[in-house]
């Protein structure tokens, strides 16, 4: 009986597997990005567009009810976009941030908690007062009932949980009540004298928002036609809903309410957006981690003779699978020369638009087998992080600069490989409101370190090299402080503390030896099934500090959801020639039970 040879059998079943991966890949439909930062107004993490409030709950007065004179105010419009799933709106026209009379914001509140309606993850609560304690005739006590009145609403609502968690409170800042067509010009003042009550209140705990309508405002009086507008000066029923500002004396038509409703959604993504910038670092560095494990992997592969000692150098991403060798033999006879790769593409991670050089020594050893080798690399790792809004989107391109220092000795059949990694990350933002026209830049910059234990036993079958592997490694991401341009509010100063994490992985990595095939060419295959946890996480908390509230330091604490991801993946590499191959991977992952799927080909000529 003919025998068929150990190569071919798994290249059959290969080729099955990958079939079958096919046709999961068909009907799988979804797919994951894995930000780092999940956003808590979120309903599905796979897609930044996606923003959904669980429960909208509304206090205030005209301004906030639900229909004012047949016109829809900004709760509505919220709701209307999906951003809001349900609405509980308990504002009333008339009330005020005082005590009295039973027309005020206690009242509200009290009113609702009557209702023992609880407050849940995703819900977004919203005080906005402050027109009718001033009213037409102006404040006469220095807002003294008004911020007694306040605080004290306000002090329930947090104590309920309206800001626990992954819930927030936002208190809203009037705009400039003097400007309306009906009130007094001159009690700009005291707008900002209630908007400063406002704003410490909200300083005084994490999740409690300050949401400045003033600055929007005073811009759209400013520059009217950057915003659509045509009239905002005068009373103008009839267009209120195309290009003028006031529906009546008092109140802003439907174009004004939207811009309000806008503004409140740039404030539910504004921390998030930044935050979820170290998104980018821990891809990066895990990302690093993989490209050193394979080139290490590959290198062993590719010796010949394993008395030999020397430096290497293996080029991976854009020039994959270059293998440049230095080295010592025991005789001291040296020897420079470049090889063409035989290794195969990580079907899991597999990227052209990376790149790197590792410089990996090993010690002259007498006898059979690698000992030890350490090594050094540096690379560059680029991307997107994509979020969008209702006013538009914020892309943020990144750039990662990456060095790693590593050790690997050989125990008792084991090796074990220490990884020292440091990135310095370069970000570049730019938010765009799709109506408005309007676009803004911004930079930024950060860093991550990581140290990783791995220990494997690699099994040199003839045919095939399996590699079973576990790995424990420690991150910390940190971004640093940065001032960022807005679409709506003054310009922002960011920071955010530093962000520890602990992940745990598991593996096994197989490549098969080259199959040999006509007019010189050959055929690799690899596989790879991974398994990776967080054990720890630190929360991430923001912090902001808007210009036009000097010494007002908002702050936003984002839960960093546990990483649970899995990945099966197959990848074949084609050598026409040293010069020309074209590498093909097939994965599969799964995150939390979402599940990604991707296909790259890549072809690459050396010259």
């Amino acid at each position: 009986m003919q025998r068929t040879c150990p190569c071919l059998r798994l290249a059959v079943v290969f080729a099955a597997v990958a079939f079958a991966l096919t046709g999961c890949l068909g009907s799988s439909g979804g797919t994951k990005s894995g930000f780092s930062v999940p956003n808590p107004f979120a309903a599905s993490q796979d897609n930044a567009d996606n923003v959904r409030v669980g429960t909208l709950r509304v206090f205030g007065d005209s301004y906030s009810v639900p229909s004012y004179k047949g016109t829809p105010t900004w709760p509505a419009f919220l709701q209307s976009s999906g951003i809001a799933e349900r609405t509980e709106n308990y504002a009333v026209g008339g009330h005020r941030a005082a005590f009295g009379q039973g027309r005020g914001f206690f009242d509200q509140v009290n009113g609702w908690l009557r209702t023992n309606r609880p407050v849940n993850d995703r819900d977004l609560t919203v005080a906005y007062f402050g027109y009718n304690d001033i009213g037409a005739g102006g404040n006469r006590d220095g807002f003294a009932n008004a911020r007694a009145g306040y605080t004290t609403s306000v002090g329930l609502l947090i104590n309920a949980g309206a800001a626990s968690e992954n819930r927030r409170l936002f208190l809203t800042q009037i705009h400039d009540w003097s400007r309306n067509p009906g009130i007094n010009s001159a009690f700009r003042q005291q707008v900002i004298d209630w908007n400063n009550i406002v704003a410490e209140t909200a300083n005084s705990s994490p999740n409690v928002v300050a949401v400045d309508l003033f600055t929007v405002f005073d811009r759209i009086f400013a520059r009217p036609a950057d915003y659509g507008f045509a009239n905002v000066t005068t009373v103008d029923a009839g267009r209120a809903s195309i290009d003028a500002l006031f529906l009546d004396g008092s109140h802003f038509g439907r174009k004004g309410q939207e811009m309000i409703a806008r503004t409140f959604n740039h404030y539910l993504t504004r921390g998030w957006d930044w935050a979820n910038q170290t998104a980018a670092g821990a891809e990066a560095v895990r990302e690093l981690s993989r490209d050193l494990d394979n080139g290490i992997l590959r290198l062993s592969m590719a010796g010949d003779d394993t008395s030999s000692s020397g430096l290497t150098a293996y080029t991976f991403g854009g020039r994959e699978g270059d293998i440049w060798d230095s080295r010592y033999n025991l005789d001291d006879a040296a020897q420079l020369e470049r090889r063409a790769g035989r290794g195969s593409v990580d079907p899991l991670f597999a990227r052209a638009d990376t790149g790197g050089v590792l410089l990996d020594y090993r010690p002259a050893r007498k006898g059979s087998g690698v000992d030890s080798r350490f090594g050094l690399s540096v690379a560059r790792y680029d991307g997107r992080l994509n979020e969008a809004d209702l006013a538009g989107g914020l892309q943020t391109d990144y750039v990662s600069d990456a060095m790693a220092v590593y050790w690997q000795q050989a125990t008792a059949g084991l090796l074990s490989t220490t990884q020292f990694s440091y990135l310095q990350h370069e970000f570049d933002g730019r938010g765009s409101d799709d109506i408005l026209g309007f676009v803004v830049a911004n930079q930024g910059s950060g860093d991550t370190w990581s140290v990783e234990q791995r220990l494997s036993r690699p099994t040199d079958l003839g045919y095939a090299m399996v590699v079973p592997w576990v790995s424990l490694s420690h991150e910390s991401h940190k971004l640093d402080p940065a001032r960022a341009t807005s679409l709506y509010t003054s310009d922002v100063n960011f920071s955010g503390s530093r962000a520890n994490e602990w992940i745990g992985q598991l593996g096994v990595d197989l490549q098969l030896a080259p199959m040999r095939l006509a007019e010189g060419r050959s055929l690799v295959l690899s596989g790879s099934a991974r398994y990776l946890s967080s054990l720890y996480r630190d929360d991430l908390e923001v912090s902001m500090v808007e210009a036009a509230l000097p010494g007002v330091v908002q702050r936003e604490r984002f839960d960093r959801d546990r990483l649970d991801r899995a990945g099966l993946g197959l990848g074949a590499t084609l050598n026409f020639s040293k010069d020309l191959d074209v590498s093909a991977a097939l994965a599969v992952s799964s995150d939390q039970g979402e599940v990604d799927e991707s296909l790259t080909v890549v072809a690459k000529y050396r010259f």
